[in-house]
């Protein structure tokens, strides 16, 4: 069954076109009839253009002009045909007319004066014309003749604009062809208004150009996309139809070719019927390429072939013949249209991958192709479509193949993505396998260096010698491992150099030194020829270094007997590669030599000269190429020469130091301490030569905890600082580690990074959240040496990192360097914990000092903050009831409780005054009374315990204040302490002197009160105004009545409202009404002392009269 989907898809193109039909047909115009066209009640500027199409007069074989119809004897008349249309068809004694020939056609228009100018446009007639309007000759086209010799084609629309003749207008046209198969007219002659006309005609052509760039376009980027694949041969076949359809497309329907090439109408015509026919046998090709499955091969070269062989009749024969092949043509397209429809439909009921786009297209096509034949028969009249079905289809297929080649290019994306991953792994798994290679390697080394160190006792001279064997093969092999370390970071671009002065001199002595074992039994000479006036390089030394070692390794490598020479020059140039001076290195050797086939290939990667060198000299194929990424790396250049069983010269040159120093003099005491380096770690050593001195352990109790998943290098670790006397804790993964941690409480940890479970990493991470750096160092143990492996490690938390393989030097030196720092901070910190209790660390902190070394005497500073001034109420009383001993513990007690709360509100305690606490609050009054409200419960708190002991109960009195307060150090050189000082803290001291005056507990003033009126967390009540002993000015103090006893507190509450209105009265001088409000709440609370020192007020006034200046200001007698 046919998909519901291509149901839909057929019905909508049918009615299209039934629609097209009905259009034209119901659309009413005039119509010519015996040879007269009818235009008088044709508004033109109401109702267009009309065509004049119909019954005109028809003389064949005539030539007449309008002269020869004012004759007393009318020409003859053949008929009247129907225009548009082709002669071809009209029937005269029952025979059709021969296309070849010559005719003229004359209609009459009626028309009403209702304009004096009108336009008329003649469209294609084959294949030449000339125009006469009411007896003139207007315009030709082409030159008409009475056969082929005399007459010369052409195609070429034309517009002429013409003054009217009032009711009646002729026209005549004299036509002629003999170059068609169609003669007359295969357009219609349309009338009107200019602009109406040229209107249609500019919208036509541009719908036309439109399609015709589309097309180029459209053509030429699917043979882009064969260019790119010539795998997708659609994309080519498609491409070239679509320019096919181009070149019909501006012959037939636009005649831009024909305009543009006047002179050529043949050559013009033979490309328009090529476009046509070739245009075939690549949509054939193309449908072919998307379902072979389906499509016969036979029926493939049969279309091809028939679609050629009509191409070839096209080019080698004339107009004549060629355009009688029209006909046959069309029906064999039509036949081919069915079975590629056929296989279409085959696709898709067989569900072969066909889209419904294509289907689609396909259909468009093939609809608007019978629609078009139907109409140039004159069976059907719906127009011209085909160049819509071609547009659709070419669409519709475009959107197909770029769907298909985005899907091509999202899987080449996906792929390449996933090839970039599998990479990554492969990177990662060289990393990973080395780290697994070197574990081994460390553990076989570190156990060769402790049994050489005696850690299982004395070491016999044979065994010595079987000892360093082991030890040499296991650093070749952790040298191999490196190589390929090193090609994986220089293949990511992830070395970076540590460029320096380098001697080279200095550096190949060392590296002919290294190199002396590796001769072993060969009669070979290493000779260096080094001169000492050379200038220093500018590079790593290390990795250049590592070049003359690859270098000279390989030339020792393939020279069995001979010598291997070293030498080097200062050259001011090298190939004009760079402008610096260079030092070029050379190092030649008299062994087998290479090829010069080969020679481009031994600087590749895992490269060897054949299978049979491989064997004999083995290798990895490597250093070569490490050896050229490093001088490249270097700004330099390496080369060779080489002559076959003679030898090999190997030449690099690297550019020399800006930098240059005078080192002619220093070389023979540099190349001494380098020569004690490579001694200590040649191989032909029989002893330790580590100085015990750098690596012994100063501290015996010291515990170092070793967290790895490898016994062997636990066994390593163990028995390397075993022999340091360091106490030495294992744990075999990072869950045991932590642990052990808790514990044992260690001074040093060595953590390995790769471990299941949990990472070193993890591990790392988990430690930090408890323990600083500085408390508990972290040296990682690392096989990858990679940056991004420390990097990670070092924000994990870890202060150190060790390579493996690592030395036993290396290992004891940074552990004794690591537990030093560690128990120099443990002093460090004992040292702050004991000057904290005499100097607050916030002390120095405002100070802008970060230990009291750096206090000197003067040291100040300035802030705004809150001051607190807190004193025991009565405790010389209380005093008198103790000892001594009992009253220091009982001060101490107390300040042991209040100091905590002070510090939890981020307070400085300033200083103790016996029995009072002096402190400021930098984060302002609300944490100091904070932490004023929190000291009262604590006083409550130890009141109870006192109170069960039978002691006597104490109580505070609190002041604070705030402002401006000046920070320093005073004293002298040989005894100073800090201190603060200003007004606002000699007012913070009298505020809470002023407490036992009014009989309450907290006191704050009109500054403080500013900052907390609004919080509404306290209850607040006004004391007095008052100026204290010394000063001119008055404040307002305040109580804060959360701070009394319990039940004082409620009865205050109980009558605040009451004590309010009093207080008001009393300033407005109303005494009588205050008095009376204040005695009820007297009455009510005996304990108001701000009551009755007013109602004491009120009393002395009425005694003593009311002063003129009286303001209801108390001034104080005392502090």
């Amino acid at each position: 069954m046919i998909n519901p989907y291509l149901k839909t898809l057929l019905c909508i193109s049918i009615f299209v076109l039934i629609g097209c039909k009905q259009s034209s047909v119901n659309h009413k115009v005039p119509e010519a009839k015996n040879g007269v066209i009818d235009l008088r009640s044709w508004d033109f500027g109401r109702d267009g253009t009309v065509k004049l199409s119909g019954e005109w007069e028809f003389y064949w074989h005539q030539f007449l002009y309008g002269f020869d119809f004012q004759a007393p004897n009318n020409p003859e008349i053949l008929g009247m045909i129907g225009v548009p249309g082709s002669w071809s068809e009209f029937e005269f004694d029952k025979k059709k007319l021969d296309g070849h020939g010559y005719a003229t056609y004359k209609l009459k228009v009626l028309i009403n004066l209702r304009q004096s100018v009108l336009t008329i446009h003649l469209g294609t007639i084959s294949s030449a014309y000339s125009f006469e309007l009411n007896g003139k000759e207007v315009l030709h086209v082409g030159k008409i003749g009475r056969n082929q010799k005399d007459m010369m084609p052409s195609f070429s629309p034309r517009l002429y604009s013409f003054p009217i003749k009032e009711t009646e207008n002729t026209l005549i046209l004299r036509v002629s062809n003999f170059h068609n198969q169609k003669g007359g007219f295969w357009s219609p002659i349309t009338i009107g208004n200019l602009n109406d006309l040229t209107e249609g005609i500019y919208q036509k052509e541009r719908t036309e150009w439109f399609l015709i760039g589309i097309l180029l376009i459209i053509g030429l980027n699917h043979i882009g996309l064969f260019s790119i694949n010539r795998l997708n041969r659609s994309a080519l076949w498609f491409g070239l139809f679509c320019f096919m359809i181009a070149i019909d497309t501006a012959t037939v329907s636009n005649d831009f070719l024909y305009q543009q090439l006047p002179n050529h109408w043949w050559v013009v015509n033979k490309l328009e019927f090529l476009g046509y026919y070739l245009s075939i046998p690549f949509l054939t090709l193309y449908v072919y390429e998307l379902f072979p499955r389906n499509f016969s091969k036979k029926i493939l070269y049969l279309i091809l072939g028939i679609s050629f062989t009509f191409s070839a009749i096209v080019v080698l024969f004339s107009t004549n013949v060629y355009t009688l092949t029209i006909a046959y043509y069309r029906n064999f397209i039509i036949v081919t249209f069915f079975y590629m429809l056929f296989i279409v439909l085959s696709a898709l009921r067989k569900k072969t991958g066909v889209r419904y786009v294509f289907v689609g297209g396909f259909l468009a096509l093939f609809l608007a192709f019978v629609n078009d034949i139907l109409h140039n028969e004159e069976i059907i009249y719906t127009g011209i479509y085909l160049p819509h079905g071609q547009f659709f289809f070419i669409f519709s297929q475009s959107y197909l193949l770029f769907t298909e080649f985005s899907n091509l290019y999202i899987e080449l994306s996906n792929k390449n993505k996933q090839l970039i991953q599998l990479d990554k792994l492969k990177d990662e798994f060289l990393a990973n396998t080395s780290h697994e290679l070197r574990t081994p390697l460390n553990g076989i080394i570190g156990i060769t260096e402790s049994l050489l160190g005696g850690v299982a006792g004395k070491v016999s001279e044979v065994m010595k010698t079987n000892l360093f064997l082991i030890y040499s093969s296991s650093r070749r092999l952790t040298s191999l491992v490196n190589d390929i370390l090193d090609f994986q970071k220089l293949k990511n671009q992830d070395i970076t150099l540590r460029t320096k002065n380098v001697d080279i001199k200095t550096l190949i002595d060392i590296v002919i030194t290294l190199s002396q074992q590796l001769i072993s039994k060969k009669d070979i000479k290493l000779i260096s020829e080094i001169p000492n006036d050379l200038p220093e390089l500018w590079g790593d030394e290390n990795r250049i270094q590592q070049i003359l070692f690859n270098l000279i390794d390989n030339a020792i490598k393939f020279t069995q007997e001979g010598e291997v020479r070293i030498s080097a020059t200062l050259e001011k140039d090298i190939s004009n590669y760079n402008t610096n001076d260079f030092i070029k290195v050379t190092i030649s050797d008299t062994g087998i030599g290479i090829p010069d086939d080969k020679k481009d290939d031994v600087f590749k990667s895992f490269e060897q000269l054949n299978s049979s060198i491989e064997r004999e000299y083995g290798g990895t194929g490597l250093g070569l190429a490490i050896t050229k990424k490093l001088v490249e790396l270097h700004g330099g250049k390496i080369w060779l020469e080489s002559q076959l069983g003679k030898g090999t010269q190997f030449f690099f040159a690297i550019p020399v130091t800006k930098h240059n120093l005078n080192i002619v003099e220093k070389r023979e005491d540099q190349f001494e301490n380098k020569l004690k380096l490579v001694e200590a770690i040649e191989i032909k050593e029989t002893r330790s030569t580590i100085d015990p001195n750098l690596t012994a352990n100063l501290y015996p109790d010291t515990k170092i905890l070793v967290i790895d998943d490898e016994p062997i290098n636990l066994q390593v670790l163990q028995n390397h600082l075993s022999l340091q006397s360091y106490e030495v804790i294992t744990a075999s993964d990072g869950l045991e580690g932590l642990k052990k941690m808790e514990e044992y409480k260690p001074d040093l940890i060595l953590l390995d990074l790769m471990m299941p479970k949990m990472s070193g990493y993890e591990v790392a991470k988990e430690i930090r959240k408890n323990y600083p750096a500085n408390i508990l160092p972290i040296i990682i143990l690392t096989a990858k040496n990679q940056i991004d492996d420390l990097v990670k490690g070092f924000n994990s938390g870890a202060n150190d990192y060790l390579n493996k393989p690592f030395s036993k030097k290396e290992l004891l030196s940074r552990v004794r360097v690591h537990i030093e720092l560690k128990k120099n901070n443990d002093k460090i910190i004992q040292l702050k914990n004991s000057y904290s209790r005499f100097v607050p660390p916030e002390y120095l902190t405002f100070l802008k000092k970060e230990n009291i070394t750096q206090v000197n005497l003067g040291d100040q500073v300035s802030s705004k903050m809150a001051i607190l001034f807190s004193d025991i109420r009565s405790f010389t009383t209380i005093s008198e009831s103790m000892t001594p001993a009992e009253n220091f513990r009982f001060v101490n007690d107390y300040f042991h409780n209040i100091g905590p709360v002070i510090r939890k509100y981020n307070g400085i305690i300033i200083k103790y005054m016996g029995d009072a606490i002096n402190a400021i609050f930098p984060g302002g009054p609300i944490d100091a009374i904070r932490a004023g409200l929190d000291q009262i419960e604590i006083i409550k708190n130890m009141n109870k315990a006192r109170k069960q002991n039978g002691l006597l109960e104490f109580w505070s009195g609190i002041g604070v204040n705030t402002g401006y307060v000046m920070m320093g150090i005073v004293g002298e050189e040989n005894r100073m302490q800090g201190d603060a000082f200003s007004d606002n803290v000699n007012t913070a001291s009298r505020l809470e002197g002023l407490t036992k005056y009014y009989g309450c507990t907290f006191i704050i003033s009109q500054k403080v009160y500013d900052v907390v009126k609004n919080e509404g967390n306290y209850t607040i009540r006004y004391l007095d105004s008052v100026v204290m002993k010394g000063k001119t000015q008055s404040i307002n103090v305040y109580e804060i009545v959360d701070a009394e006893p319990d039940h004082i507190r409620d009865k205050k509450i109980q009558t605040l409202d009451k004590y309010k209105k009093a207080v008001k009265l009393f300033q407005n001088k109303v005494f009588e009404d205050a008095l009376e409000i204040f005695e009820e709440i007297h009455e009510t609370n005996p304990h108001d002392k701000s009551a009755e020192l007013y109602i004491e007020k009120i009393t002395n006034l009425y005694l003593t009269g009311i002063p003129d200046d009286w303001n209801a200001v108390q001034v104080m007698a005392e502090k």
